[in-house]
């Protein structure tokens, strides 16, 4: 068994660079008769003593460390990850151990606790184990409800063997498949908010009521009807569970439900739709066949205010780009873990119509599984008062804000479906003039859209004509001005912290970085291997601070020592450039002069706010 050390980032979920450091040199120190490969990044390198003879080591580029790192593991090899957030990015998850910092009370920032919360699922989710700092960790993610079957070992005593210990576990799963042993009855809670919906309420209770899945928890939440809401409600007595109370709105009386709910898998129907009699059993046989799945939703028809079919939504197999074109998730027919749901959190109040797309949204960014199954589960209730129909402009508002915000556009789909209520819905406005004028929508829709992204779209034709010109226009190469001009423009447009370093930790003849306060006044490290004799020179602010001749070949150059500055307080930082005096051609082409392979001049969080 070779056990491969994985050290793409620290921290972001895992364990601190110290304690890091400690655990890894202390298991290769110990056990000599395995054979260790560390693979790491420039920001890495450093942390594990390259000196043990039995340990290989590799600096892999950041951009392209899980596609050149997959490709150098073998069938034998276990892996110890350090970042449980690129878990997905592995070709054998099952055959890593990760290791977790499972520590939330000192976290008060909270994209930091969202990206902890996200390592832990997907750890759990993928790992073959993981492995946490103490007992009482570990006690707890045994116990927690997003473990499906990943190993759960505490280090709080001899680390390193019980480190070694989650290895051979993880080892076992390459020859012996995950069984994931289920609930045999998972509760399935459902929540239905209500306002004055007396006419379908009934029909919608019977639905869940009447499920050929036996453990279903059903949640009414009343908003103080007028109607007869209240007493139907009150004539099923104590079958479930419900309140009539003022509330905030139906998005508010969904949170509130779900609050109150105790199943593993969820999902909210309104009080007009219903659900066929075997949806919950189809959606829970698919969580159980699919255990790496968070959420399902299936097919649905259309049905009037007499409960009469009068078409199918139109579902389809889900992506990310697909949602962001059309809603192609019918809400009624969508069932979802609680794992994931505790993951992303409650649906965003200040939504009162799109609410459902934006929880979608979110489950997708928060790494969460969506699939899509063939089975029809419900029937959506469409009918002139709905806020389908009634709202459309208010629905269209809250969706491009949606849109915009999980995936920085609106599709032109969106702006034809607004356009067409504008213009044969609308019963006000100046749209409806063009009613008699077929097809308008479309122009109209185009012309909105492009006004909508005019900014990116603008940035873009700029871009293309400064490229255009940076390449010469028609043929012929570009003069220098001209690459100047683009040079320029692009670092006006695209202000970037590293510029001049490839994805593969290649660099051209100069590399320019804008360093912050953090980094000034130190001596700095910068190793890696020249193309061709050279000579390296540094600058700060535009006064020259070192100069290195280099060697060529495949020898790597001793450490360089750069002594930085104090920086001028500036509010871009303190300018660095690093200028190789000759280029070499690499095998691809490319004109490169120096291959980094151990550096802190600047750091990972530099690099990739410049990829962003």
């Amino acid at each position: 068994m070779k056990i491969v050390l994985a050290l793409d980032h620290v921290g972001r979920g895992g364990p601190a660079a110290p304690v890091l450091a400690a655990l890894l040199n202390s298991l290769v120190g110990q056990y000599s008769q395995y054979n260790f490969s560390l693979l790491c990044t420039l920001w890495t390198r450093g942390l594990v003593d390259e000196s043990f003879g039995h340990l290989q080591s590799q600096t892999l580029p950041l951009g392209q460390f899980w596609a050149r790192a997959n490709a150098e593991l073998g069938e034998t090899d276990v892996l110890i990850a350090a970042c449980p957030l690129e878990a997905e990015k592995i070709a054998h998850p099952q055959r890593c151990v990760f290791l977790l910092d499972d520590t939330d009370a000192d976290v008060a920032d909270r994209e930091e606790m969202r990206l902890r919360r996200l390592g832990l699922h997907l750890a759990l989710c993928h790992g073959g184990a993981v492995a946490v700092a103490s007992d009482m960790q570990a006690r707890r993610l045994q116990a927690h409800p997003w473990h499906r079957f990943a190993s759960v070992i505490s280090l709080e005593r001899e680390g390193a063997a019980r480190l070694l210990e989650g290895c051979e576990m993880a080892a076992a799963t390459r020859q012996t498949p995950h069984i994931h042993v289920a609930d045999a009855a998972p509760l399935v809670s459902i929540v239905t908010p209500s306002f004055n919906q007396g006419r379908f309420l009934k029909q919608t209770i019977d639905s869940v009521l009447g499920q050929s899945y036996p453990h279903v928890e059903l949640l009414v939440m009343d908003g103080g009807s007028t109607d007869q809401s209240a007493a139907i409600l009150q004539s099923y007595g104590d079958r479930f569970v419900w309140v009539s109370e003022k509330d905030k709105g139906q998005t508010h009386a969904i949170n509130k439900g779900m609050a109150r709910a105790r199943g593993q898998v969820l999902a909210y129907l309104n009080s007009d739709d219903v659900i066929l009699p075997d949806a919950v059993e189809k959606a829970v046989g698919h969580f159980q066949q699919r255990p790496e799945c968070d959420m399902v939703y299936g097919r649905a028809w259309y049905t009037d205010e007499n409960s009469k079919i009068t078409g199918i939504f139109k579902t389809d197999d889900y992506r990310f780009e697909r949602l962001m074109n059309d809603c192609c998730v019918c809400q009624p027919a969508a069932f979802w873990r609680r794992r994931i749901a505790e993951l992303v959190g409650p649906f965003d109040e200040s939504l009162d119509m799109a609410m459902d797309m934006d929880y979608w949204l979110r489950i997708d960014r928060a790494g969460g599984r969506i699939e899509h199954i063939s089975d029809y589960l419900a029937y959506c209730r469409i009918y002139a008062q709905t806020k389908t129909l009634s709202a459309r402009a208010r629905i269209y508002q809250e969706i491009f804000d949606i849109c915009h915000r999980h995936g920085g556009y609106v599709a032109y789909s969106y702006f034809v479906g607004l356009w067409e209520h504008r213009i044969k819905q609308q019963k006000t406005g100046w749209a409806r003039y063009f009613n008699a004028v077929p097809g308008m929508m479309f122009p109209l829709a185009w012309l909105h859209w492009r006004w909508y992204h005019r900014q990116s779209i603008a940035g873009g034709l700029v871009d293309a004509a400064m490229g255009r010109i940076a390449r010469g226009g028609g043929g012929g190469g570009a003069s220098w001005p001209r690459r100047w001009a683009a040079d320029r423009w692009d670092r006006l447009r695209h202000p970037r912290s590293v510029r001049g370093l490839w994805d593969d930790n290649w660099t051209g003849g100069r590399v320019e970085l804008r360093l912050p306060p953090r980094l000034h006044n130190r001596v700095a490290l910068l190793g890696g291997r020249a193309c061709c004799p050279m000579r390296l020179t540094v600058h700060c602010d535009g006064k020259l601070i070192a100069r290195h001749d280099l060697p060529g070949g495949n020898g790597e150059v001793d450490q360089v020592q750069l002594h930085l500055p104090i920086g001028d307080g500036g509010a871009n930082g303190m300018r660095c450039d690093l200028r190789f005096s000759r280029l070499g051609r690499l095998g691809d082409g490319r004109k490169a002069s120096f291959l980094i392979q151990r550096c802190d001049l600047f750091d990972e969080a530099m690099w990739l706010e410049s990829r962003a």
